[in-house]
């Protein structure tokens, strides 16, 4: 394989690992919970920890791990 496709291979992987932890936290807020994303046929598993649903008023932090590459996003989730 080619300097090219090795790098094209890793940026691909890393953009599933973004948009899996991403849309499980965005899936969590509408009151659905993944465990798995899939994304150019890999199952790519997520982790949640935290409130997708904090107060009324409130922020909630909340992580997501995928553990293909062990990526780890954070963000928050907040109802106003």
């Amino acid at each position: 394989m080619t300097y090219f496709g090795i790098y094209t291979r890793k940026n691909v992987d890393m953009s599933c690992i973004v948009w899996a932890v991403s849309s499980t936290i965005e899936a969590c807020n509408g009151g659905e919970v993944w465990t798995y994303y899939y994304c150019g046929g890999k199952p790519i598993r997520v982790r949640l920890e935290g409130s997708c649903k904090p107060s009324k008023d409130e922020c909630s932090e909340i992580t997501a791990t995928a553990s293909y590459g062990g990526f780890t996003l954070k963000d928050y989730v907040c109802n106003f």
